[in-house]
């Protein structure tokens, strides 16, 4: 194979090959084209089976470089034309196996005078490269090692040491005819024995036989090598035998066999034997400077002498001697862990005997370094036995760890296998061979192992189909089909089936689609889908039920629609007609102030109508969030039954309030307890006749949590009371009673869901006892965290000054809204406190004045959200935004009918510091002025 230049190098071959190192040399002179003279390795590494011209070489080396590594490689020729060693790793095409990864360097020639001339070494590195790939490559680089065995070998067997059976799997058609049937090892042997030279017939029998293939491997050898002589078109050349060694388990042993021609390769040695020893110590020159720079060293072997001499950077990597004069005693010893020492023996035993070759890996040093060893024997005696050999150490110890990873992601890859799947499978498109991996957990009776489509899927279908569905997978799934679906679809294709008896009849889903980029293969699993089946079904019930539901909400609705219209017309029709009444009655005051009393009356039971509506759409769309605040639970209380007292004595009823509360300044959101308070004492007023009895009872219980109060309120009365059967229905969305006294009152039936789902909210729990025409009792306990002590005497002393400042003389209110009325409103009670009200009639204009009057002109802004140009939100962060020194001290309050917790969250988040609805609470209004202002 060699084109000129390192016909020399033959037996130098052998010392490289395993490490994957060709050398060449490159001469540029003006006026001729670039030449390339490469040894037989390197010749082999650029994928040249034809011996090619020097031209020829180095222009089918140079155009298959990486296109993006060109100029780089040309830096590293400029660097070694300069007289410096030169080196670069980069990309290159092969011809055969396509990309690869090298290593290439050199240095000048400087004895030649007519140009340039470099010497170098290229060295494969895909190996490395290519094994963070390898977990998602396993499959694929076991088809192609196959392949390579084929183009290698010109026969390639396997052998069960523990069965005595052995597999052709690549042969001559010799080989065929001799094997066919699977005979035993023994046999196969005496079978091929007769194409042998008859003076290596004998090693042959006793060397290739089952007990000594036995016998190496539980030496531990992994590889055993062996070379005879076999007739080949007439005449004898010379094969070997290489015999690979793999244990899966302990009684699952078996040995690769792979028979080459190395005729050729023997005449090549004897001839250039003498000629390489003459040359030997120029190219050990080369090799010292082809492995510069990498993690490849080499020592060289005497075994007359037994003596060992290491180069001084082997020896400064590995931390040894540079001389030894006792292989096993001495160098085996001090190098090599004491696991793999009778192995480091054997195969330098091996190489002292004659043997031209081997390898073999190891640990050193206690585990620190993982090393493949190399060696090959250089020049022999008249008797065969080797007098010089060269080893090659290179460490290993990444590459060892990238593997120990991609046996653990194997792991994985079976764990998946067996907890997710079935089983798995792939499809070869053009073949139709196909391979099969089951589960352990399916255990079939028989394997369904490896064959062609049809063949699997008979099996497969005898195995585990149910007879229902067996006859659409004999006529309808068949690869065609399968390959025109995915084509149609571009997607995977999947079939439903019921398993047998035997697998308990379960549901289960094979799905099909294309393993690889190509579509050369496809890749099939098969998983048990019963528990999605079942649970399809249930919910498939579920939703039956929910649509039930949601046909009685829908009627329910339909109702609360009806009633609401009445409901809402009722307060309606109240303001119209007073207003009506208090225009034509202009200078009867009293007439006047009686009307406006009862507008009064139906705008709040209007508002409350709107706000129970809106609270339960908040909470049906999960968007109720709580304001934590302070507040006295006393006062809280207090107000709530101020509110019920008045109704209570419109209709003679008794109302009484008892309380037991020892820790009262509580934290939580206290308008959301209030509305409970309201929407249950409310209906007990409502709900009971004239004269009947209402009791609320607050009562402070053992706390559970410290910094927290236990508390229950009890709210009872003996008032018309409800059914056991709309009790179950009692907080649930515009459910009403269909008592005939209920039914005329005015009512939504959203009051109790709305308590119901605030209590939930504030992790409380509420109970409820209720007899007909006896009376209800509802109990409620909550746990409130309780304010701190220094914090309880800051809200007492705000207190004091509230009660003191009724009004603000003098002070500046910035005043944002846009609608007149609201103004109108707003305007004339901010005066009732002397306020001086400057306007602004949306946000834009709001910052325009604040930011056109001097620093602190302004005491307080009380700012509308909803409005043109630009809204309250955006207007209050541009104010704090900008550079004034009272932008970020001025208190902003936000004034809006969005009155929910989360719209007071949402105020406080954008930057202002208060909330205030509408329509506007004068109470609360004055604490907020007393807050800001005093």
């Amino acid at each position: 194979m060699e084109n000129g230049m390192f016909d020399e190098n033959i037996r130098m071959n052998h010392i490289l090959y395993d490490a994957k190192v060709g050398l060449w040399s490159i001469e540029i002179e003006e006026g001729r084209q670039e030449r390339m003279y490469a040894d037989r390795a390197m010749l082999e590494l650029l994928g040249l089976k034809e011996t090619p011209t020097p031209e020829e070489c180095y222009a089918h080396w140079y155009s298959r470089i990486e296109k993006s590594a060109l100029g780089l490689v040309q830096k590293a020729v400029e660097t070694m034309a300069q007289g410096q060693h030169g080196e670069i790793s980069y990309g290159w095409y092969h011809p055969v196996t396509g990309k690869m990864y090298v290593r290439c360097g050199g240095t000048l020639d400087q004895d030649y005078t007519r140009g340039l001339r470099l010497w170098g070494y290229h060295q494969d590195i895909s190996e490395m490269v290519s094994l963070k790939k390898e977990t998602e490559q396993l499959r694929s680089f076991n088809e192609s090692m196959l392949v390579s065995l084929k183009e290698l070998y010109f026969s390639v067997m396997l052998l069960e040491i523990d069965k005595g059976k052995i597999h052709p799997l690549h042969l001559t058609k010799e080989g065929e005819t001799i094997l066919t049937g699977g005979p035993g090892m023994e046999s196969a042997v005496w079978n091929i024995v007769q194409f042998y030279h008859p003076q290596d017939r004998e090693q042959l029998q006793r060397e290739i036989s089952l007990e000594n293939l036995q016998k190496q491997q539980e030496k531990g050898n992994r590889k055993f090598v062996r070379e005879y002589r076999r007739k080949i078109q007439g005449e004898y050349r010379w094969v070997s035998f290489t015999c690979y060694f793999v244990t899966r388990a302990p009684q699952d042993r078996r040995v690769l066999i792979a028979i080459q021609d190395i005729d050729e390769q023997k005449k090549q040695e004897k001839e250039y034997q003498k000629y390489l020893e003459n040359r030997f110590e120029g190219n050990m020159e080369i090799l010292r400077m082809s492995l510069k720079n990498t993690n490849i060293f080499e020592y060289f072997y005497y075994p007359k002498e037994e003596k060992i001499l290491l180069p001084e950077q082997t020896a400064r990597y590995y931390g040894c001697k540079e001389e030894y004069l006792d292989v096993k005693h001495d160098f085996a010893k001090d190098l090599v862990d004491m696991e793999y020492y009778e192995l480091f023996c054997r195969v330098h035993e091996f190489i002292r005997d004659g043997g031209k070759n081997d390898y073999f890996y190891y640990s050193a040093k206690r585990g620190k370094f993982w090393c493949k060893c190399s060696m090959s024997s250089v020049r022999f005696d008249e008797w065969g036995n080797t007098v010089f050999a060269v080893g090659i150490i290179e460490d290993l110890t990444r590459q060892r760890a990238m593997e120990l990873e991609n046996e653990r992601y194997q792991s994985l890859y079976k764990f998946t296998v067996d907890s997710e799947y079935d089983g798995i499978g792939i499809i070869d498109v053009n073949s139709g061979n196909t391979e099969v991996k089951v589960a352990r957990h399916i255990n079939p009776r028989r394997s369904i192992g490896q064959g062609k489509f049809e063949e699997i899927k008979m099996r497969f279908i005898d195995l585990f189909i149910c007879e229902r569905d067996k006859e659409f997978f004999r006529n309808r799934v068949t690869l065609q089909r399968v390959l025109e679906q995915i084509e149609q679809t571009q997607e995977a294709v999947q079939y439903y089936f019921t398993g047998n008896e035997e697998y308990g009849n379960r549901h289960k889903l094979i799905t099909v689609r294309y393993f690889d980029e190509k579509h050369t293969k496809l890749f099939v699993c098969v998983r048990d889908i019963e528990l999605q089946i079942q649970a399809e079904a249930d919910n498939k019930a579920a939703l039956q039920k929910a649509f039930e539901s949601a046909e009685q909400a829908n009627r329910a609705k339909s109702e609360f629609l009806s009633k609401m219209s009445h409901d809402i017309r009722t307060p309606m029709n109240a303001i119209v007609g007073m207003t009506a009444i208090a225009e034509a009655n202009m200078d009867d005051r009293e007439r006047v102030s009686d009307c406006l009393n009862k507008i009064k009356i139906a705008s709040h039971h209007l508002t409350n109508l709107v706000n129970e509506v809106l609270d339960m759409s908040r909470i049906e769309s999960g968007k109720m969030n709580l304001v934590i605040e302070d507040f006295d639970l006393t006062e809280l209380v207090e107000e709530v039954m101020t509110i019920s007292q008045t109704k209570a004595e419109e209709k003679q009823q008794k109302l009484t309030l008892s309380m037991a509360v020892k820790n009262r300044k509580v934290m939580g959101d206290h308008l959301s307890l209030q509305k409970v308070f309201h929407n249950i004492l409310g209906n007990a007023v409502k709900y009971t006749q004239k004269g009947g009895r209402i009791c609320f009872q607050v009562e402070e219980l053992d706390p559970l949590h410290q910094n927290y109060g236990h508390y229950r309120f009890i709210i009872e009365d003996n008032g018309f009371g409800m059914s056991e059967e709309f009790q179950k229905k009692l907080f649930e969305p515009f459910e009403r009673s269909g008592d005939p006294r209920v039914e005329s009152m005015e009512g939504t039936g959203l009051g109790m869901p709305i308590a119901y789902n605030l209590i939930q909210l504030m992790q409380g729990t509420i109970q409820v006892e209720s007899e007909l025409n006896k009376g209800s009792r509802f109990v409620i306990t909550l746990l409130l965290p309780l304010q701190s002590e220094e914090h309880q005497k800051q809200e007492e002393i705000q207190e004091e000054k509230e009660a003191e400042m009724v009004t603000f003389p003098g002070k500046q209110v910035l005043l944002v809204e846009d609608n007149e009325l609201n103004i109108e409103i707003a305007t004339e009670i901010l005066k009732m406190f002397e306020l001086e009200v400057v306007l602004a009639f949306n946000g834009k204009e709001a910052v325009e004045i604040f930011q056109s009057r001097e620093e602190g002109y302004f005491d307080i802004i009380f700012m509308d959200i909803q409005m043109p140009v630009m809204d309250g939100y955006t207007a209050a962060k541009e104010i704090r935004d900008s550079r004034r020194k009272d932008s970020k001290s001025i208190p902003i309050v936000a004034m809006t009918a969005n009155a929910f917790s989360e719209d007071v969250q949402k105020a406080i988040h954008t930057g202002m510091n208060d909330h205030l609805a509408k329509p506007i609470d004068i109470q609360l209004l004055t604490k907020i002025l007393s807050k800001w202002l005093s």
